[in-house]
């Protein structure tokens, strides 16, 4: 319940806490990460996020977290496939683009909670939440699917000694 409400505060949205995800079976990757959590989540509206926390901020490129994401989204389109095929009976090879309803794919978001962040955060060392969305230079209003928050705890312990509402605390 605590880290349910702690997601909300950070999304500012009501989630629901899913599953734990599979750690990956490397034992080096496993090492090289440090993984303490990784956990599937959804919002009301069905949108998901995938919430990993780790020990070091260095091992965790943005590339990574561009990959989670992108898994999230893949993941909702191969349900799609499947319910398709079990509703029809229709072998896999006659699922096309208009037969799948890409509305029912949802936002992803990728929170990463940094114990030692990488140098580019302290850059902004009076900032310890970063989020982040696609928006088009032309300000064409378009919703795109993905959204990325990232906590640097070592500069928030840092900022906050007295924490001043929920989310800080």
């Amino acid at each position: 319940m605590r880290l349910a409400r702690f997601l909300s505060q950070i999304l500012g949205r009501e989630i629901t806490i899913l599953q734990a995800l599979p750690v990956e079976k490397n034992n080096y990757h496993i090492k090289s990460k440090r993984i303490y959590l990784d956990i599937l989540v959804q919002f009301t509206d069905k949108s998901l996020a995938n919430i990993e926390m780790q020990c070091i901020g260095s091992l965790f490129p943005n590339t990574r977290s561009a990959i989670y994401s992108s898994s999230l989204i893949t993941n909702q389109y191969n349900s799609l496939i499947a319910k398709y095929i079990e509703a029809t009976g229709e072998p896999n090879e006659s699922v096309t683009d208009d037969v799948i309803d890409y509305s029912k794919i949802h936002k992803v978001y990728t929170i990463v909670l940094m114990e030692h962040s990488i140098k580019e955060f302290h850059y902004f060392s009076d900032t310890y939440i970063h989020r982040s969305h696609q928006v088009f230079d032309s300000g064409l209003p378009m919703d795109m699917l993905q959204e990325y928050v990232y906590i640097a705890l070592d500069i928030f312990g840092s900022l906050i000694k007295n924490p001043q509402n929920e989310l800080e605390a």
